[in-house]
């Protein structure tokens, strides 16, 4: 062979080569985006019971008149028989629209309110063929004979035929007499609409509850970590968890902050973990795909839950918090409980447990705090009393009052009684919760009570009193 035929052969072998290593290459990297499809795992699917995780904030149950006891953190003794009669006897034509002054005149009378954290999709609640856009916030059962269930959506009210179980009666019966926390509207505590009209200014009524009896016994909590270090071995389970077995197309990488990275696919999968034990996953490829589904609540849901029992396999105590319908799914906020109360963690994902991000049937956004998942609880102490509402009210006043003013404009001063009732008649939420301040080196978890005015949330110490935090809006850790 001459040099001239040597030359040629060489050049044909490296290019031929060349062909050869492209194509594997592009087969490898084909392989990778499939075999690293989160989605196409095999989940172990677990049929959500809905009710396990969509649970009511609180029962409020009026004896008559303007005596009511409420069920924030003890109320599964009656919940349970509750729910096993809504889905009894009702039809989709047994459903009309009626006014506000029915839902409002019904829970001036012997009755039991419920009311959830998230608006619950009617068709989901109450089962297969209903109105599947009808979000229920409320729903009110008579207790006098009625023989139907009214429900709050939104601005819209309706009404459902159905039959009351005589179990739920006996045991309001048996409620009421015995020794209850005592609730009252704060139309009914200080006629705000009266006062308000007679000053010329329109008003609706606030049916919101707030306590008007001594409340002693809700404990203070110890907090303890079982296991704090988010160390390399418990890091490598998730990521084979999300990318599987074999990490050789996986890179690995630290931020400037301490945050260590896991990423492949050209960076459109990211799996993180902060120094805080903060766990991020994002799948930025699912927006190559066409098609996908329609967004579904519950299959949405389903979606959601199957990937946490996955990921966070034997995690418990979690229920839903907030759901937001987005332009191409759902994100779905899951909070930590505590004896069947929320927890709210002031810090990391500033109260929340759980996020995950489903689009077109696919989960494409998660985080959560590892930490979270380790933490014991156990009864540290009683108080005596609470604060009374009033007390609550008038130390934390000057804060209300200035966010009250920056929401509204308002020709009263705050020394005025016209000025106080506006901010009273805008109180839209009373509810407890437990309180956890990350930020602080801290193990007490303190009974608060989580109050909304306007587009302003406090979470204030039953006992003390004292502002514990200030929220302005809806905080969102998956935009």
């Amino acid at each position: 062979m001459n040099w001239e035929k040597f030359k040629t052969f060489i050049l044909v072998f490296l290019a031929l080569s060349s062909i050869s290593l492209t194509g594997i290459f592009m087969y490898e990297t084909t392989g990778l985006e499939k075999d690293f499809n989160l989605n196409e795992f095999n989940f172990p699917t677990i049929i959500i019971d809905a009710d396990a995780i969509t649970h009511p904030q609180g029962l409020f149950v009026n004896f008559g008149g303007d005596s009511y006891t409420a069920f924030f953190f003890d109320e599964e003794f009656l919940w349970e028989k509750i729910h096993g009669t809504l889905g009894k006897f009702i039809t989709e034509e047994s459903l009309i629209r009626v006014d506000e002054r029915r839902f409002t005149s019904n829970s001036k009378e012997r009755s039991i309110k419920i009311v959830y954290d998230t608006p619950v999709p009617l068709g989901e609640y109450f089962g297969d063929g209903f109105n599947q856009e009808l979000m229920v916030d409320e729903i009110l059962m008579p207790l006098l004979g009625r023989n139907y269930i009214l429900i709050r959506s939104g601005e819209a009210y309706y009404q459902h035929m159905l039959i009351l179980d005589d179990e739920i009666k006996e045991a309001v019966k048996a409620l009421e007499n015995e020794e209850y926390r005592v609730f009252r509207t704060i139309e009914d505590r200080f006629s705000i609409q009266t006062v308000l009209e007679e000053n010329g200014i329109e008003t609706g009524i606030n049916t919101t509850l707030i306590p008007s009896s001594e409340i002693t016994d809700v404990p203070f909590y110890k907090m303890a970590l079982v296991e704090e270090e988010l160390n390399s071995q418990v890091m490598e389970g998730y990521v084979k968890k999300i990318f599987g077995d074999d990490l050789s197309f996986v890179k690995r990488m630290t931020d400037y902050d301490g945050t260590i990275i896991y990423m492949t696919n050209f960076g459109k999968q990211v799996l993180s973990f902060s120094s805080e034990g903060l766990i991020r996953y994002t799948d930025n490829a699912m927006g190559d795909k066409d098609g996908g589904t329609t967004p579904d609540y519950r299959d949405d849901l389903q979606t959601a839950w199957d990937f946490i029992q996955y990921f966070e396999e034997g995690i418990e105590g979690i229920r839903l918090a907030r759901h937001e319908v987005t332009s191409q799914g759902s994100l779905f906020t899951f909070a930590h409980s505590l004896a069947g109360t929320p927890i709210y963690y002031k810090g990391d994902l500033e109260g929340q447990a759980l996020e995950v991000r489903v689009e077109k049937g696919k989960v494409v956004a998660y985080q959560s705090n590892y930490r979270r998942r380790y933490e014991e609880f156990r009864v540290s102490q009683f108080y005596g009393s609470a604060e009374t509402f009033s007390r609550i009210f008038d130390k934390n006043f000057s804060v209300f009052s200035d966010n009250f003013r920056s929401d509204n404009e308002s020709g009263f001063s705050r020394d005025t009684q016209v000025y106080v009732f506006q901010l009273l008649s805008a109180i839209e939420d009373f509810r407890f919760e437990y309180f956890v301040d990350t930020t602080v080196n801290t193990t007490t978890v303190i009974p608060a009570w989580q109050i909304t005015i306007g587009n302003f949330t406090y979470h204030i110490d039953i006992y003390q009193g004292t502002l514990l935090h200030v929220g302005e809006g809806q905080d969102r850790g998956l935009e």
